[in-house]
């Protein structure tokens, strides 16, 4: 059963529809790591008199959509490395305002589902929450969760399971 939500509207059970343009985003194995150097994002200046225009790449949403793993069971809280990445994030967002995203949440088939709703929520709402501190609006976000309904791989191994505790991010809308 899965969960998704609007910020600022409620909960919404209802799947949002991904919007590309004319060729598909790229297909992001879970096992690539998002590129080490930092200095390839700059984060470019808006002004009222700047024009947007779509500016994200194929490189920049290979950046943005691989998992963000949560490795300890019921871990909510971002880690060091995820907060490195979502700042890195929000600085591609910041090219272009009309990117609308999917934040969804999940978790390993450990514990039981009243406490993975709650955990898979947690952890997609903090993804969010620090979004937002890094200037990202609420309107552009959209909260969801799956929980242990879709691993990306089998819960057969520790290993396995700390794949699947995650958050994903989708770009719903990229022009």
């Amino acid at each position: 059963m899965g969960i998704q939500i609007k910020l600022g509207f409620g909960f919404d059970k209802k799947q949002p529809e991904v919007a590309t343009k004319n060729q598909p985003l790229a297909e992001v194995s879970p096992e690539v790591e998002p590129p080490a150097e930092k200095e390839r994002v700059t984060e470019i200046p808006q002004t009222a008199d700047t024009p947007m225009t779509p500016i994200l790449n194929k490189e920049d949403v290979a950046y943005i959509e691989p998992p963000l793993v949560f490795g300890i069971v019921n871990q909510t809280d971002l880690t060091s490395s995820v907060r490195e990445r979502l700042n890195q994030v929000a600085i591609l967002l910041k090219k272009d305002n009309t990117i609308e995203l999917a934040i969804t949440g999940h978790t390993c088939n450990l514990g039981n589902e009243l406490i993975n709703d709650k955990v898979r929520r947690e952890r997609a709402l903090a993804v969010a929450e620090y979004l937002m501190e890094q200037g990202i609006t609420k309107e552009r976000i959209t909260l969801g969760s799956k929980g242990e309904t879709e691993p990306l791989v089998p819960n057969t191994s520790p290993e396995n399971r700390k794949k699947n505790r995650r958050v994903v991010i989708d770009i719903l809308h990229l022009n």
